[in-house]
């Protein structure tokens, strides 16, 4: 049976994936996602887990394939080499909860490989043009991610998380994702709303249909945090490329010109734009990073 790859994104709202091929390609029509709500039950998240994964395994013996090795893009804080995490922040009930046994189970003893989120995603986006290899990445989601590349090579900390991280930076009153997230959306509009919302998308809904001056003015409040937040770090690292991805970065027209004016002053700056196709871009990305630090991983199995 033939070999393909499986990439998973493991995200707040939902799990994603999809199968690629050796040489790290998406397979057409072999994308997949799961709900799953990190604040829930760790039975619950762990049936969307394995639920997820079955279905992949169908997936790929429906096509003659056999999944030889997972990549897998996650949150941090975690520990990337026990597949253990360290979140207090978000995925509470997986805190401590090694997750091997969870892909074990499901897919047999194979190699599953943990990275970053924020790496996976810029690894992925950054393919959009390859010709620029100092550039960032930033993802606006249930929490806020980035990341940053420097001559082609993706800058991680000693515990494989990113090098650069903002999401805990002093903000403001508070910090940079209570100002740049999903949930702060949601928070800034049912200050300024008389009537409350639930959802930042139907905030980014009406932002983006015209109807709604609060919601648009909660989308461009948020152009103007990520600029003033990242600028110096962009403007240190010489960074010629920015790319945006995450839930949040759908509504990307609602405040590309408040982003835009933040970075300004930025003068090696020459691409701000969301991902190309955001879904995708974590994916590649992951089994990209896959390839490129075990680029003997697909011989060992082929021997095996």
């Amino acid at each position: 049976m033939n070999q393909c790859l499986l990439a998973l994104d493991i995200g707040g709202t939902f799990l994603k994936s999809c199968l690629c091929d050796r040489e790290g390609n998406p397979l057409p029509g072999s994308f997949d996602r799961e709900a799953v709500d990190s604040n829930g039950e760790l039975s619950v998240i762990k049936n969307a887990y394995q639920s997820l994964l079955a279905r992949m395994k169908i997936a790929a013996a429906s096509r003659g394939l056999s999944i030889v090795a997972v990549a897998a893009d996650i949150p941090g804080p975690f520990d990337f080499k026990t597949g253990v995490s360290r979140m207090a922040h978000k995925y509470t009930s997986l805190f401590g909860v090694p997750l091997f046994p969870w892909f074990n189970e499901v897919l047999g003893y194979i190699p599953v490989r943990f990275l970053h989120d924020s790496s996976a995603f810029l690894s992925g986006a950054s393919l959009a043009h390859p010709e620029i290899t100092d550039c960032a990445g930033v993802m606006i989601g249930t929490g806020l991610g980035f990341a940053v590349m420097k001559e082609g090579v993706i800058l991680e900390n000693e515990a494989g998380g990113p090098a650069y991280s903002i999401f805990r930076r002093p903000f403001k009153d508070k910090t940079a994702e209570e100002y740049i997230s999903g949930r702060a959306v949601l928070r800034r509009y049912n200050e300024l709303s008389p009537v409350p919302s639930d959802s930042a998308k139907k905030i980014g809904d009406a932002a983006e249909a015209g109807v709604d001056p609060v919601a648009l003015r909660v989308y461009e409040e948020i152009g103007t945090n990520l600029a003033e937040v990242i600028s110096p770090i962009l403007s240190e690292l010489n960074t010629r490329a920015l790319y945006l991805g995450g839930q949040i970065s759908k509504s990307f027209c609602l405040f590309e010109k408040t982003l835009r004016e933040g970075l300004k002053g930025v003068s090696t700056l020459t691409v701000v734009e969301a991902a190309q196709d955001l879904d995708l871009a974590h994916l590649h990305g992951a089994v990209r990073w896959l390839l490129q630090n075990d680029p003997d991983l697909l011989s060992r199995e082929a021997r095996v």
